[in-house]
């Protein structure tokens, strides 16, 4: 069957015949189960595969989040996001075409950007690298804005824009 198909998915052969096994392996199979096998012995197996899945799977970058405002989530464009400024209890989200206030946290938020772009540089600023125009005296400037970068947040993000 594996000669015939060309299939992309990892396969667990059980059977009864052991003079298959070498054959199997020549189509990169997942795992080669005797006949008789435990469950446990078979799970095993299972969770091989899914661990190399998981290391062969680059990850998924999503190019639009989504934040809870008043009674909504609004759907954002990650690249169109400048900075966020924490504001109080709410945090203010500044796009390039709109900012939208929401109560939920830095954590909370930093958790859907990816943190190659988006780096936390203040107690009450997450800035994207992208947007950045220039850093003078440990302030950025994005727009007509700046942006300080505190101390306990300086040493993070002067690695990762010089990388």
């Amino acid at each position: 069957m594996l000669e015939n198909i060309q299939i992309q998915s990892k396969v667990i052969i059980t059977t009864a015949y052991e003079k298959y096994a070498i054959r199997g392996f020549e189509f990169q199979i997942g795992g080669y189960l005797l006949k008789p096998f435990t469950f446990s012995r078979f799970l095993k197996s299972c969770h091989k595969v899914m661990a190399e899945l998981a290391i062969n799977q680059l990850p998924v970058q999503c190019s639009r989040i989504f934040i809870k405002t008043e009674y909504r989530l609004e759907g954002i464009d990650i690249q169109t996001i400048k900075y966020i400024q924490g504001e109080g209890d709410y945090r203010k989200i500044v796009t390039e075409g709109a900012t939208i206030m929401t109560l939920q946290s830095f954590k909370e938020i930093q958790a859907v950007l990816p943190s190659s772009i988006f780096v936390r540089v203040h107690q009450s600023f997450i800035v994207n690298i992208e947007k950045i125009e220039r850093i003078e005296r440990n302030r950025i400037k994005i727009g007509e804005i700046y942006i300080p970068i505190s101390n306990s947040y300086s040493m993070e993000f002067y690695k990762i824009i010089q990388r």
